[in-house]
């Protein structure tokens, strides 16, 4: 699981959620996030409310993980979804002092056994393996609506906000999504019927705000190549978990800093284990992974007689990402640069 975190900023104290006001308190939430009620962070102003310092005090014996996560979110203006595989009412008591809100947000999906991971501005808790696996799959789809004509992906990249009210079904909100992008959306009946709590998510691209509804279900969709239909398909086996990294997967595009997730250097790795893989395509899987821009200068690795073919292998937990960087490169003769989210790897 890749958990962001970093450190910095200004404290705030979150008021411990009380028991006996929780949940009579959610459905008021829910009507607000309905309306579209929170100004929810995103860009730089959504990195300085992941930077920023905050005790967190949750207490009592009966206080719902959907509910606590609803206050923090709109407290804090950033944007959180919960799995529809999460017991929402499960309790969670948690106290931290002083900690980014990321970390924050880390500690508590640690704590009822769930991952966490930003896709663009939104925190997703959800099983490990799904929230892992988010990231990529979003890079995965992006990077193939992109070949498409230009009309078709602009279509498919457009940003907009993803809302829904108390007791949808997502196969109408799947269906609100197609006629949003312009395409027949085929094979829906593999989303079984389900009604989901209310959700009121900040701007995103066509192909995340898809990507948020069928990960839920284990799938994800191909578009096909004429772009006037989409297909729901199971995720593939070869996705990347964080217990692995195994096989090349496409380097993110380029974004500029406002539209960017958190940097790599705000993230946690809580564990990430590879075996004998070739160093480029750690690398790759990596940035994809932890959303960086990597570059590698090969023509003067190749001067410099160093082949990116070599093999590593790697085990670490509960490691920044440049701790990731330097173990992975240690017994290499390369080194890394860093400036924001731009990694370049080097000869020492």
């Amino acid at each position: 699981m890749f958990i962001v975190t970093t450190v910095g900023g200004s404290c705030r104290k979150i008021v411990p959620v009380l028991a006996v006001a929780v949940a009579g308190m959610l459905a008021v939430d829910r009507s607000v996030a309905a309306e579209g009620g929170v100004a929810w962070a995103t860009g730089p102003a959504l990195q300085e409310r992941l930077d920023a310092k905050l005790d967190l005090i949750w207490s009592g014996s009966a206080n719902p993980l959907q509910a606590a996560l609803a206050k923090l979110s709109r407290a804090e203006r950033v944007a959180v979804l919960l799995d529809r595989r999460v017991d929402p009412d499960q309790n969670v008591a948690i106290k931290l002092v002083a900690v980014p809100l990321v970390t924050a947000l880390g500690e508590i999906a640690h704590s009822r056994q769930l991952g966490v991971a930003m896709l663009g501005p939104v925190a997703y808790f959800g099983p490990p393996e799904a929230a892992a696996r988010l990231p990529p799959l979003s890079a995965l789809r992006e990077e193939e609506v992109r070949r498409l004509r230009p009309a078709t992906a602009r279509r498919l990249l457009l940003r907009k906000p993803l809302v829904w009210r108390d007791y949808a079904a997502p196969r109408d909100v799947l269906g609100q999504l197609a006629e949003q992008g312009g395409v027949e959306l085929l094979d829906r009946e593999q989303v079984p019927h389900d009604l989901w709590a209310a959700a009121d998510l900040p701007a995103l691209p066509w192909v995340d705000r898809v990507t948020l509804i069928v990960n839920q279900f284990d799938l994800t969709f191909q578009v096909a190549a004429d772009g006037r239909s989409v297909r729901l398909v199971p995720v593939p086996q070869g996705v990347a978990s964080s217990a692995d990294v195994a096989g090349p997967r496409p380097a993110p595009r380029a974004e500029p800093a406002g539209n960017r997730p958190p940097l790599a250097a705000r993230l946690l790795v809580t564990r990430l284990s590879v075996r004998e893989k070739p160093l480029a395509a750690v690398l790759e899987q990596l940035a994809v992974k932890l959303n960086f821009e990597l570059r590698l200068d090969r023509p003067a690795l190749r001067a410099a007689g160093i082949s990116l073919d070599q093999r590593v292998s790697l085990e670490v937990e509960n490691a920044t990402v440049d701790d990731v960087l330097r173990a992975l490169l240690r017994t290499t003769p390369l080194t890394y640069r860093r400036h924001g989210n731009l990694v370049e790897v080097v000869p020492r």
